[in-house]
């Protein structure tokens, strides 16, 4: 029998679970509910299992899953509280340990775009949990998602200066978008310091309560600071990034009060 990691436990658990006291599999969000992650990152993990052969699904239908282990082997799901299965036996009989790893707890506000007067001088928030190994990437999906907007649109991060183009920043982005970037925002880059999809957060050596600048849509030219309020660790049954706080209404992507875009 393959051994599932922690996460992959505690999915399995609470599905299981689900599917013994109501009779059908889970809808995603609900899933998402329950493990406190949100729904890109439900989607991700149910593929994972799929693909390792711990449960089947039917593509397109709702509610399909089957968990394909035997009951012996699935920890137990207890009010959110994950316990190893006492009947277990082989790789699943216990919890397999999972190394430390830095959690990142970052703060991030919306500095400027195109919002009404409903929400002109108001502060617009997410606090954001991230594993310090995760992406800029990463980053940037998981604030669009916790701002509510559907549509994806080039981004860039800009580090180190206290100001938005201060000369001794570096910025990350997609490199395909940077003549795009450099025509919108009407400042010329030659290149990014990296890419996106490849910088972790840790490796950008950030302080407590450094500034990271955050460019969402070149045209609209959202834009947000992001700063690192704590270092704490990673629980290991916990999908990341996991949005932690709301402060405010997210403000519409396109929203017809404000010129058009």
């Amino acid at each position: 029998m393959s051994a599932f990691t922690p996460t992959q436990g505690r999915y399995l658990a609470f599905i299981h679970q689900y599917i013994q006291l109501h009779g059908s599999a889970p809808a995603e969000l609900e899933i998402a509910r329950a493990m406190c992650v949100m729904p890109p990152s439900v989607n991700q993990m149910v593929r994972s299992l799929e693909q390792r052969g711990f449960i089947s699904r039917t593509p397109g239908e709702a509610r399909s899953i089957r968990v394909l282990l035997p009951a012996d082997e699935i920890p137990i799901w207890s009010r959110g509280v994950v316990k190893p299965n006492p009947r277990a036996t082989g790789n699943n009989a216990s919890v397999i340990a999972e190394p430390k790893v830095e959690l990142y707890v970052m703060d991030g506000y919306i500095a400027g775009g195109p919002v009404s007067d409903k929400f002109a001088n108001k502060r617009i928030a997410r606090t954001i949990e991230f594993r310090c190994d995760n992406t800029l990437a990463q980053v940037h999906e998981a604030y669009r998602i916790a701002y509510d907007r559907a549509e994806d649109r080039p981004y860039e991060f800009n580090v180190g200066g206290k100001k938005r183009f201060a000369p001794e920043n570096k910025n990350y982005g997609l490199p395909e978008f940077l003549q795009q970037r450099n025509k919108s925002i009407g400042k010329k880059l030659k290149k990014y310091d990296g890419d996106a999809r490849t910088t972790t957060l840790a490796s950008l050596g950030l302080n407590i309560h450094q500034p990271l600048g955050y460019c969402f849509d070149f045209v609209a030219d959202w834009y947000h600071f992001i700063s690192l309020e704590k270092v704490e660790t990673v629980i290991p049954t916990v999908d990341y990034p996991r949005l932690r706080r709301r402060v405010g209404k997210s403000p519409p992507q396109f929203d017809p009060e404000v010129s058009s875009l």
